[in-house]
């Protein structure tokens, strides 16, 4: 009686993905003792061999960002898809030094990696954005100062498209502008004074110094000077409620949510 015997094809990858499952991360300065960035490999056929992987952080120039590891992720053969993780710590500090806006780069010596997730112009997660808040308040102000995300409490969806910060004469004076209702013919100016911080809980109370009234696309409506709501230095939220008329909102304020 005659045998016969099977040979498996193994189909090794010709093209092996190593990327960040996500790009990006904010945390506060005070926030967790460690962090775990998940970085992913994915391959198209049998990965035989290890794969190494080298990470670094750009942008770390005040030390804030602590890495766990060894600068390096191993990828063990045998496996089409898998994940590990780049640990990471952050050391609260006591001094105002600003924020740490921190890229971590991704380099390979292994010929069949790609790093990031499509080819070409299509490629992402190669990089991945760190930014750490700086919980240590030098100037209120700065804290809501260039792009910041402006979020309308009474109909989110209309939130303004846009809306910027800038500091006053002074670190407790801010000019917000944003295009409210998410019309450009309704961009309004507010000039807000931020109160005493109450060194405990961090926060404090905003005050509209003076009225504004928007006009544009059919709409007449004005914020009212006087107490404009809080803030809050632990979470960096601008949670405004300004007295409004002009238009039926169901309430005599209006609520808005700023945060970077």
């Amino acid at each position: 009686m005659s045998g016969i015997s099977a040979c498996d094809k193994t189909d090794e990858a010709e093209t092996v993905y190593v990327y960040f499952k996500d790009n990006s991360l904010t945390i506060v300065e005070s926030e967790p003792d460690q962090i775990k960035i998940p970085v992913s490999l994915f391959a198209d056929g049998d990965v035989t061999s290890d794969i190494t992987v080298n990470y670094s952080l750009e942008g770390n120039e005040n030390g804030i960002v602590v890495d766990n590891g060894e600068g390096s992720l191993t990828f063990p053969a045998g496996f089409m898809s898998q994940t590990d993780y780049i640990t990471l710590s952050v050391e609260d500090n006591a001094t105002g030094d600003g924020d740490a806006l921190v890229s971590i780069q991704l380099s390979t010596l292994s010929g069949n990696v790609t790093l990031g997730i499509g080819d070409g112009v299509n490629n992402q997660n190669s990089t991945f954005a760190l930014t750490v808040l700086d919980d240590d308040i030098s100037c209120l102000a700065e804290l809501w100062t260039g792009n910041v995300t402006c979020t309308d409490g009474v109909w989110p969806s209309w939130s303004p498209t846009y809306c910027t910060g800038v500091k006053g004469e002074d670190c407790q004076a801010l000019q917000l502008t944003f295009d409210f209702w998410a019309m450009s013919s309704l961009e309004t100016v507010l000039d807000l004074q931020l109160g005493a911080i109450d060194p405990d809980t961090k926060q404090g109370t905003v005050t509209l110094l003076t009225d504004f009234n928007a006009v544009g696309g059919g709409y007449d409506v004005t914020f009212h000077a006087g107490p404009a709501g809080t803030y809050d230095g632990n979470t960096f939220e601008l949670n405004l409620d300004i007295a409004f008329s002009g238009y039926d909102v169901g309430s005599e304020t209006y609520a808005f949510t700023i945060k970077k």
